[in-house]
Protein backbone atom coordinates (compact mmCIF):
# COMPACT_ATOMS: atom_id res chain seq x y z
CA UNK A 1 0.00 0.00 0.00
CA UNK A 2 1.60 3.40 -1.08
CA UNK A 3 1.04 6.22 1.59
CA UNK A 4 -0.90 9.53 -1.15
CA UNK A 5 0.89 12.01 0.22
CA UNK A 6 4.15 10.38 0.27
CA UNK A 7 3.86 8.31 -3.29
CA UNK A 8 6.66 5.25 -3.78
CA UNK A 9 9.46 6.21 -6.15
CA UNK A 10 9.08 4.92 -9.70
CA UNK A 11 11.89 2.59 -9.68
CA UNK A 12 11.40 1.49 -6.26
CA UNK A 13 7.54 0.59 -7.16
CA UNK A 14 9.23 -1.27 -10.79
CA UNK A 15 11.59 -3.01 -8.91
CA UNK A 16 9.00 -4.71 -6.27
CA UNK A 17 7.13 -6.08 -9.32
CA UNK A 18 10.17 -7.44 -10.76
CA UNK A 19 10.67 -9.16 -7.45
CA UNK A 20 7.39 -10.15 -7.39
CA UNK A 21 7.67 -11.50 -10.91
CA UNK A 22 10.66 -13.48 -10.63
CA UNK A 23 9.58 -15.19 -7.43
CA UNK A 24 6.26 -16.06 -9.60
CA UNK A 25 8.77 -17.77 -12.24
CA UNK A 26 10.93 -19.48 -9.54
CA UNK A 27 7.91 -20.97 -8.28
CA UNK A 28 6.65 -22.53 -11.61
CA UNK A 29 10.09 -23.77 -12.15
CA UNK A 30 10.35 -25.40 -8.88
CA UNK A 31 6.96 -27.05 -10.13
CA UNK A 32 8.29 -28.64 -13.03
CA UNK A 33 11.27 -29.87 -11.49
CA UNK A 34 9.10 -31.78 -9.32
CA UNK A 35 7.04 -33.00 -12.25
CA UNK A 36 10.11 -34.29 -14.39
CA UNK A 37 11.34 -36.21 -11.22
CA UNK A 38 8.24 -38.00 -11.12
CA UNK A 39 8.69 -38.83 -14.76
CA UNK A 40 12.58 -39.61 -14.27
CA UNK A 41 11.21 -41.99 -11.47
CA UNK A 42 8.46 -43.74 -13.84
CA UNK A 43 11.05 -44.24 -16.65
CA UNK A 44 13.67 -45.61 -14.38
CA UNK A 45 11.30 -47.66 -12.11
CA UNK A 46 10.21 -49.03 -15.77
CA UNK A 47 13.69 -49.85 -16.90
CA UNK A 48 14.71 -51.83 -13.58
CA UNK A 49 11.75 -53.72 -13.87
CA UNK A 50 12.61 -55.00 -17.20
CA UNK A 51 15.74 -56.70 -15.82
CA UNK A 52 13.00 -59.29 -14.13
CA UNK A 53 13.60 -62.48 -15.13
CA UNK A 54 17.25 -61.32 -16.54
CA UNK A 55 20.19 -63.07 -14.87
CA UNK A 56 22.70 -60.32 -13.66
CA UNK A 57 25.99 -60.40 -12.03
CA UNK A 58 26.70 -57.39 -9.50
CA UNK A 59 29.46 -56.68 -6.47
CA UNK A 60 28.43 -58.28 -3.19
CA UNK A 61 29.04 -60.70 -0.44
CA UNK A 62 26.26 -62.96 -1.03
CA UNK A 63 25.61 -66.23 -3.16
CA UNK A 64 22.11 -67.41 -3.21
CA UNK A 65 21.17 -71.05 -2.89
CA UNK A 66 18.17 -71.73 -4.82
CA UNK A 67 18.63 -75.97 -4.51
CA UNK A 68 20.80 -78.64 -3.91
CA UNK A 69 23.81 -78.79 -6.76
CA UNK A 70 26.81 -77.05 -7.64
CA UNK A 71 26.85 -73.22 -6.70
CA UNK A 72 29.48 -70.88 -8.59
CA UNK A 73 31.54 -68.33 -6.71
CA UNK A 74 32.77 -65.62 -8.33
CA UNK A 75 35.29 -63.47 -6.93
CA UNK A 76 37.93 -60.29 -8.74
CA UNK A 77 41.28 -60.56 -7.39
CA UNK A 78 43.47 -57.44 -7.75
CA UNK A 79 46.77 -59.60 -8.71
CA UNK A 80 47.88 -62.90 -9.22
CA UNK A 81 47.03 -64.93 -5.82
CA UNK A 82 49.51 -67.84 -4.58
CA UNK A 83 46.39 -69.68 -2.10
CA UNK A 84 42.93 -68.72 -2.37
CA UNK A 85 40.44 -69.77 0.78
CA UNK A 86 36.26 -69.38 -0.06
CA UNK A 87 34.54 -68.93 3.83
CA UNK A 88 31.04 -69.87 3.26
CA UNK A 89 28.63 -68.92 6.48
CA UNK A 90 24.85 -67.88 7.27
CA UNK A 91 23.67 -64.84 7.78
CA UNK A 92 24.47 -65.19 11.55
CA UNK A 93 27.83 -65.30 11.11
CA UNK A 94 27.59 -69.52 11.43
CA UNK A 95 30.27 -71.21 9.47
CA UNK A 96 28.80 -73.40 6.58
CA UNK A 97 32.28 -74.22 4.89
CA UNK A 98 35.69 -73.21 4.13
CA UNK A 99 37.06 -73.98 0.34
CA UNK A 100 40.98 -73.33 -0.65
CA UNK A 101 41.25 -73.34 -3.98
CA UNK A 102 45.01 -72.87 -4.60
CA UNK A 103 46.43 -70.64 -7.03
CA UNK A 104 44.21 -68.17 -8.64
CA UNK A 105 45.51 -65.49 -11.77
CA UNK A 106 44.30 -61.81 -11.56
CA UNK A 107 41.04 -61.11 -12.76
CA UNK A 108 37.84 -62.65 -12.75
CA UNK A 109 37.28 -66.44 -11.20
CA UNK A 110 35.27 -68.48 -10.47
CA UNK A 111 35.26 -71.93 -7.86
CA UNK A 112 32.51 -74.24 -7.16
CA UNK A 113 30.89 -75.26 -4.50
CA UNK A 114 29.10 -78.44 -4.13
CA UNK A 115 26.74 -76.56 -2.56
CA UNK A 116 27.29 -78.71 0.67
CA UNK A 117 28.19 -78.04 4.28
CA UNK A 118 31.67 -79.47 6.31
CA UNK A 119 29.78 -82.62 6.92
CA UNK A 120 29.09 -83.10 4.06
CA UNK A 121 25.21 -82.33 3.90
CA UNK A 122 23.29 -80.07 1.63
CA UNK A 123 22.85 -76.43 2.89
CA UNK A 124 19.36 -75.37 2.87
CA UNK A 125 18.03 -73.11 0.11
CA UNK A 126 18.25 -69.44 1.11
CA UNK A 127 21.35 -66.65 1.20
CA UNK A 128 24.77 -67.10 2.47
CA UNK A 129 27.72 -64.91 2.86
CA UNK A 130 30.99 -65.00 1.06
CA UNK A 131 34.18 -63.88 2.25
CA UNK A 132 37.31 -64.45 -0.11
CA UNK A 133 40.95 -64.47 1.40
CA UNK A 134 43.84 -64.25 -1.14
CA UNK A 135 47.61 -64.36 -0.01
CA UNK A 136 50.47 -63.92 -2.81
CA UNK A 137 53.53 -65.72 -2.92
CA UNK A 138 55.23 -63.56 -0.05
CA UNK A 139 51.94 -63.99 2.29
CA UNK A 140 50.60 -60.43 1.26
CA UNK A 141 47.02 -60.42 1.20
CA UNK A 142 45.70 -59.54 -2.74
CA UNK A 143 42.71 -57.37 -2.35
CA UNK A 144 39.37 -59.53 -3.49
CA UNK A 145 35.69 -58.44 -3.89
CA UNK A 146 33.02 -61.31 -4.17
CA UNK A 147 30.44 -61.11 -7.23
CA UNK A 148 26.45 -62.08 -6.93
CA UNK A 149 25.28 -64.04 -9.60
CA UNK A 150 21.79 -64.53 -10.22
CA UNK A 151 18.72 -64.34 -11.68
CA UNK A 152 16.46 -61.65 -10.68
CA UNK A 153 12.74 -62.59 -9.12
CA UNK A 154 11.64 -59.56 -8.20
CA UNK A 155 12.29 -55.23 -7.43
CA UNK A 156 11.56 -53.54 -4.76
CA UNK A 157 11.99 -50.28 -3.18
CA UNK A 158 13.48 -48.75 -0.06
CA UNK A 159 13.30 -45.10 0.67
CA UNK A 160 13.00 -44.90 -3.21
CA UNK A 161 16.04 -46.69 -4.32
CA UNK A 162 15.34 -49.67 -6.18
CA UNK A 163 16.64 -53.07 -5.30
CA UNK A 164 16.86 -56.10 -7.50
CA UNK A 165 15.68 -59.26 -5.29
CA UNK A 166 17.99 -62.31 -6.28
CA UNK A 167 16.20 -64.68 -4.31
CA UNK A 168 17.03 -63.81 -0.46
CA UNK A 169 19.41 -61.39 -1.75
CA UNK A 170 18.78 -57.82 -2.55
CA UNK A 171 21.49 -55.28 -4.61
CA UNK A 172 21.27 -51.71 -5.86
CA UNK A 173 21.14 -51.61 -9.31
CA UNK A 174 24.38 -49.18 -9.76
CA UNK A 175 26.37 -52.54 -8.35
CA UNK A 176 25.29 -54.78 -11.47
CA UNK A 177 28.35 -55.35 -13.47
CA UNK A 178 26.45 -57.56 -16.22
CA UNK A 179 23.39 -58.22 -17.83
CA UNK A 180 22.31 -61.29 -19.51
CA UNK A 181 19.83 -63.84 -20.88
CA UNK A 182 19.60 -66.67 -18.25
CA UNK A 183 21.87 -69.97 -20.14
CA UNK A 184 23.52 -67.61 -22.59
CA UNK A 185 27.44 -68.00 -22.63
CA UNK A 186 29.71 -64.71 -23.02
CA UNK A 187 33.20 -64.19 -23.53
CA UNK A 188 35.08 -62.06 -20.80
CA UNK A 189 35.14 -59.31 -22.84
CA UNK A 190 31.17 -59.04 -22.69
CA UNK A 191 30.98 -59.45 -19.38
CA UNK A 192 32.92 -56.22 -18.49
CA UNK A 193 31.20 -53.13 -17.54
Amino acid sequence: NQDPLQPMENTEFVAQLAQFSSLEQLMGVNSNIGLLQVAQMSMTNSQVAGLIGKEVEATGGSIQVTGPGDQDVNFDLDGAAESVEIRITTSEGVEVKTINSGAKGAGLNSVTWDGKDRFGNPVKAGSYNVKVIARDAEGNEVKASTKVKGVVTGVSYQNGIPLLEIGDTKIQVGEVTAVRVPGATTTEDETSP
